[in-house]
C-alpha cells in the first residue's frame, strides 16, 4: 500500500497557513478562534520527522499562546520540546541541536520570567551555551542578543549595578577575542548596542569617564553602518543632551571624536538640527 503521509515541507507549509488564519482572528480578538487554529497546528506538528522544523513550530506556537495571555501553555510546549532536544543531543552533537537547545531555552527562561519564576540554573547554563557557541562557531552575535534581551533583565532582578557592569564587560572582552579584531558585519551592531547599555550602567555608576568612552566606541561603530544611521544620529543626540545637563561632564569627553562626529551628523542625521542646537550651547560648534 502507497503511503499518503505528508511532507515535512507539505505539513509547515499549512501550519503556517493556519498560523496566518490565527493571526487575522487575532487582530479580530477572536480568541476561541485562536485557540481552535493553534490546537490544530499542534496537532499536525507531532507529525514532523525533523526537530528543527517541529521545534520552529512549537516556539512559534509558544509565541501566540504568549499573545493570548496563555503563558502556562506556552511554557507548557517548551519544556516537552526542550525534554525532546535534551534527548536528540544525548544522540549526536552537533552545531544545529546545541543551538536548538539554546534557543528553545531561552524561550523559556522569557516564559518564566513573566510567570515570575527565577530559574539561575537554566539562565547561566545556557549562557554558557550561547557562550560556546560563540567560541566554537563565531556566533557573536546570537551570544550578545541573548545578552542583552534575556540575560540581563532576568539577571539584573537579583543583581547590582557592579555585577552588571562586570558580565557586560567580560561579554565584550571575550567577544573581541572571538573575532580577533575583525568582527563580522552581523556582529558590530549588537556590540555596539552592548557598549550603549554598558555606558548606561557606568552613569548609574557614576563612572563617566569610561561610560562616554563607550558611548564613543558605539558611535565609531555605528557610524561606519549605513543600515544603522537612526541609531548614530539618536545617540548622538542623547550623549549631548547629558553633556548639556551636565556640563562639568564635558571634561571626560574625547572632543576630537564628537567634533567628527558632528561633521558626520550634518550629513546624515535628520535630527541635525537639534543636534546642531545642543553641540552650540556646550561649545562644540560655533
Amino acid at each position: 500500500m502507497i503511503s499518503m503521509r505528508m511532507s515535512d515541507t507539505t505539513i509547515i507549509n499549512t501550519i503556517y497557513l493556519i498560523f496566518s488564519a490565527a493571526t487575522e482572528a487575532l487582530k479580530a480578538k477572536n480568541f476561541g478562534k485562536v485557540r481552535e487554529l493553534l490546537k490544530r497546528a499542534e496537532q499536525l506538528s507531532i507529525t514532523l520527522r525533523d526537530i528543527t522544523k517541529y521545534a520552529e513550530v512549537i516556539h512559534k506556537l509558544s509565541d501566540f499562546y504568549v499573545m493570548i495571555g496563555d503563558d502556562k501553555k506556552a511554557k507548557d510546549l517548551l519544556e516537552n520540546l526542550l525534554a525532546q532536544i535534551q534527548e536528540e543531543a544525548s544522540k549526536r552533537s552537533e552545531l544545529q541541536i546545541e543551538y536548538l537547545q539554546a534557543v528553545t531555552q531561552a524561550f523559556l527562561l522569557r516564559i518564566y520570567s513573566r510567570m515570575g519564576v527565577f530559574d539561575n540554573i537554566l539562565l547561566e547554563k545556557t549562557l554558557e551555551m550561547y557562550k560556546k557557541l560563540a567560541k566554537q562557531y563565531k556566533l557573536v552575535d546570537y551570544y550578545l542578543s541573548f545578552l542583552l534581551t534575556i540575560y540581563l533583565p532576568i539577571k539584573s532582578q537579583k543583581s547590582d549595578k557592579k555585577t552588571l557592569r562586570k558580565i557586560l564587560l567580560d561579554a565584550i572582552s571575550l567577544s573581541n577575542e572571538i573575532l580577533e579584531g575583525e568582527p563580522s558585519p552581523d556582529a558590530l551592531p549588537i556590540i555596539a548596542e552592548t557598549l550603549v547599555q554598558l555606558a548606561n550602567i557606568e552613569i548609574a555608576l557614576e563612572d563617566y569617564r569610561n561610560a562616554l568612552t563607550h558611548v564613543l566606541n558605539a558611535l565609531e561603530i555605528y557610524r561606519q553602518l549605513e543600515n544603522f544611521r537612526e541609531n548614530f544620529c539618536r545617540i548622538l543626540e542623547d550623549l549631548l543632551d547629558f553633556l548639556y545637563k551636565n556640563r562639568e561632564k564635558q571634561r571626560y569627553i574625547d572632543r576630537t571624536m564628537l567634533s567628527e562626529f558632528l561633521e558626520n551628523a550634518s550629513k546624515k542625521c535628520v535630527n541635525f538640527r537639534k543636534i546642531e542646537e545642543l553641540a552650540k550651547h556646550l561649545g562644540f560648534l560655533e
